[in-house]
Formats: C-alpha cells, sequence, structure tokens
C-alpha cells in the first residue's frame, strides 16, 4: 500500500502511523523536510496511490484535491473538507467514492461504550453535555488558524467536527434533524494572547478574525445536549475535555477524553484502506458540514 501525505503539520503524526504500519509513504511540503517540495514532481516519479492524506491549510483543500485525486483511489482531507456543505458535495460529485473527510475520532474505542450505556439508560438520562474547553490553546495566533479567509472560521470548524463525529457515534448516525440552535463569538483579539500552548504566536501583521467560543444544542427524543467549544476559556481554571450523562435520578458519568491518541489516525487509515464504506462517510461527512456551515448562526 502506497500513501501520499501533503503536508507535514498535523501530517507528521500520519507520517508516523503509517510506517508503523508498515505502508509505503511519500511526503510532500514546500516549507518542512520532505520528499519533495512540490506535487507536479512528485507525480513525475508516482503515478498512483492506494490513499493521500491532504493535511494543508484550509483554503488548499479544494485545490489539493483537484491536483490529488487523479492519481490516488482515496482521498483523505483534514477536517473541516471545505467552507460550505454545497462546495462539499460538488466535489464529492466529481470525483465519486473517493472523497472522504478525516474523522479520527469516531475510532474512540470508549465510544461505543458509551454509546451502550446512553441507549441502554435512555429513558433515565436528563441531559448529555460535550465540552471541549480549553484555557490557553488557540492554534497558531495570527496565523492561517485564526484567519477567516483561509481558516473559513474559527474553533467551530476546528474542534466542531471532533465533537459533531463522537455525537454521531453516540447517536448511531446524522444528528442535524436533532440541531436545535448554535452560536458562535469571538471572545479574544492579539492584544490578548500573550501564549498558546498549540504552536507560535504571529506577531508580523496578524490577523485574527475568528469564533473562539461555540455552543451547539441539540434534542434527541427529549433528551437536551448541549455542545461547548472554545480555545481559550475566560472562566476556567483548567482544560476540560469530556462527555457527561446527567441522570434524572440524580448522578453523572463523565468520560475524559482528551486529546485524540496518534494511534486512533492508524485506525482510521487501516479501516478505509480494508473496508472502504463510502456511503457511510458521505452522509457523516455531509452531516457535520450541514451543522457547522447552515445551522450555527
Amino acid at each position: 500500500m502506497k500513501i501520499l501525505i501533503i503536508g507535514l503539520g498535523i501530517g507528521q503524526v500520519y507520517k508516523e502511523q503509517c510506517l508503523l504500519r508498515g505502508y509505503q509513504v511519500v511526503t510532500v511540503d514546500n516549507k518542512l523536510p520532505a520528499d519533495y517540495n512540490d506535487l507536479k514532481d512528485c507525480f513525475m516519479d508516482h503515478i498512483f496511490f492506494n490513499l493521500a492524506l491532504i493535511c494543508t491549510p484550509n483554503y488548499l483543500h479544494e485545490i489539493m484535491i483537484h491536483m490529488v485525486a487523479p492519481y490516488s483511489n482515496i482521498v483523505l482531507v483534514e477536517k473541516p473538507g471545505l467552507k460550505t456543505l454545497r462546495q462539499w458535495k460538488k466535489i464529492c460529485g466529481q470525483y465519486p467514492k473517493k472523497i472522504i473527510m478525516v474523522k479520527n475520532n469516531i475510532y474512540r474505542k470508549q465510544l461505543c461504550d458509551l454509546k451502550n450505556i446512553f441507549h441502554k439508560n435512555f429513558k433515565n438520562i436528563d441531559e448529555m453535555r460535550l465540552n471541549w474547553n480549553s484555557i490557553n490553546r488557540i492554534p497558531h495566533p495570527g496565523y492561517w488558524f485564526t484567519n477567516k479567509k483561509e481558516s473559513f472560521g474559527g474553533v467551530s470548524y476546528d474542534l466542531g467536527p471532533h465533537l459533531i463525529n463522537m455525537l454521531q457515534v453516540i447517536l448511531k448516525g446524522g444528528i442535524s434533524d436533532y440541531f436545535m440552535s448554535g452560536s458562535r463569538e469571538q471572545l479574544h483579539c492579539m492584544n490578548d494572547i500573550t501564549s498558546t500552548q498549540y504552536g507560535k504566536i504571529n506577531r508580523q501583521n496578524p490577523v485574527y478574525d475568528v469564533d473562539d467560543v461555540c455552543l451547539m444544542k441539540f434534542n434527541y427524543k427529549d433528551v437536551n445536549i448541549l455542545v461547548e467549544l472554545c480555545w481559550k476559556t475566560k472562566n476556567k481554571t483548567k482544560d476540560e475535555q469530556n462527555i457527561e450523562i446527567f441522570f434524572k435520578e440524580g448522578g453523572k458519568l463523565i468520560y475524559e477524553f482528551g486529546l485524540c491518541p496518534n494511534s486512533m489516525y492508524g485506525e482510521m487509515i487501516n479501516d478505509v484502506l480494508a473496508n472502504l464504506n463510502y456511503d457511510f462517510h458521505y452522509n457523516l461527512d455531509c452531516d457535520t458540514l450541514k451543522i457547522i456551515t447552515e445551522l450555527i448562526r
């Protein structure tokens, strides 16, 4: 199996996991050390890949898909894929049964246990909350991550797909029909940011015009579900990455999920290569983009 990785930021994790699993890896990056600096040079030497991974900044995803799709059997695109659901459907139609959004979080083993607990105890559940609140984790402030033109949006486009994917697993499929309301807001500006746990700060002509907090509310058969995302909270003293289930008679269950283990990226790649259930992925991807791009206001 031969795998192409474009972009060696998060692409380094994919490279690590692919090599651990014995795949042949070819890398492309025009800034970081890679096998090739340019895709055109790569395609002079390699005319077919079993899988291509697009890990570039978001605004480059679309052009990369067009360049890579003719050379690869499957194309995995880092979240959020493209800016809108309409654009995603269009490009998937241009390259049928080929384009898939990255969903590493659906491979977390604990989610299956949580799904079973949720449905087994459904009548006794009052509320569920999915929380990803960091005290200081704005990604590369001032660079493309915080530039709406290049990233499409902030925490809603960055962490939103992760928790939506987790909720899709728990509720066994698409969740946009259960969506009630959503909001996004920008809490911070560059002058607020003196440090970050994720990347470097750009002080030369920085851009920060994206949402850094996002709320989503769902109702599944009268169970209220709240999803909360924040890159840099103002009211917490520690990171909060968990799923809480509150029971009607009192008490709650907490699943502390933390950052996604690198091994889950490898599990995703193995699964896609071994058992390509394209319709499953396409339906979840469209559901995710519908929520992020059409429903959250």
